[in-house]
């Protein structure tokens, strides 16, 4: 069984500063109007300061990404390269155990990936084999040759496949990442998500369905994580919840409903209003 991995985050309340009321007037400045002296220029009046603007709204680039942006070594090099994620739709044996020991597949886009490194550590832990079946912008679905080809569909394929064959052998526990916002209600662009969604809304509940008749197998999904944007300086101040996590409720019923069990990111992520813009000094 996966241990929960939780990150204590403490945050700190600024000093407030307090109002000491309008400045007493000076009693030796003439408080009545000035008039001219007969060399004395006119008087200009005083311009009235302009009032200063509204702070500029937060609006965030969506997340649409193929390959994370840092280089953060979370796979072993066998399966990346260079790179930071699997470029082809084979699957990465990331832990190896005994025959028997129970399995743990990890099937999604970059968002699973996001969360590889906690669940290798609760893996080893437990001794667990651990896969993965992961590629930018491919969600977990399974596509008829008919439907889609290339390296989304053959990753699909491949997983479901390999998950009916190990779970005559051992237990198996498939842990399900995607962006699922993204999917379930696109943008309409030409953004790679956006062109996915379609297959998706196909292909994702078939993945879903398959994985529920598969005897011995158990299923949980990573709920929607916070999306900050990709390639920006990190904020200074925690940002809106409704904006970082949209239709959050909407997704979480969702999954609810595909999935034995879900493990929420936004509750270490996250505050009821607000979400944190960086843990550690780094952009989550």
């Amino acid at each position: 069984m996966l241990t929960a991995l939780v990150l204590t985050l403490g945050t700190g309340a600024g000093a407030a500063s307090a109002d000491d009321g309008p400045p007493l007037p000076d009693p030796t400045v003439p408080t009545g109007p000035v008039e001219p002296g007969p060399t004395d220029p006119p008087t200009e009046p005083t311009p009235e300061p302009e009032p200063e603007p509204d702070p500029p709204v937060v609006i965030l680039p969506p997340v649409d990404t193929q390959q994370p942006p840092a280089s953060v070594r979370v796979l072993p090099r066998r399966c990346v390269g260079d790179g930071t994620m699997p470029a082809t739709a084979l699957p990465c044996e990331v832990l190896r155990a005994g025959p028997r020991r129970p399995l743990v597949v990890i099937w999604g886009d970059s968002h699973s990936w996001q969360q590889t490194p906690g669940i290798i550590a609760a893996a080893r832990d437990n001794r667990h084999v651990l896969m993965t079946f992961q590629l930018g912008a491919c969600p977990p679905m399974v596509l008829k040759t008919s439907e889609a080809r290339g390296g989304c569909a053959d990753l699909g394929r491949s997983a479901i496949a390999t998950i009916r064959a190990q779970a005559k052998k051992r237990p198996v526990r498939v842990v399900l990442g995607g962006y699922w916002h993204g999917y379930l209600a696109p943008r309409g662009d030409q953004s790679t998500v956006s062109r996915q969604a379609p297959l998706f809304q196909v292909g994702g509940p078939r993945a879903f369905n398959a994985l529920k008749r598969i005897p011995h197998v158990r299923t949980v999904g990573i709920g929607q994580q916070p999306t900050l944007g990709l390639g920006v300086a990190i904020p200074a101040l925690d940002l809106p919840r409704a904006q970082v996590v949209p239709q959050e409720a909407n997704v979480a019923a969702w999954l609810k409903r595909h999935v034995d069990q879900v493990v929420s990111p936004t509750s270490v992520l996250c505050r009821p209003a607000t979400c944190f813009s960086s843990v550690a000094h780094h952009s989550v």
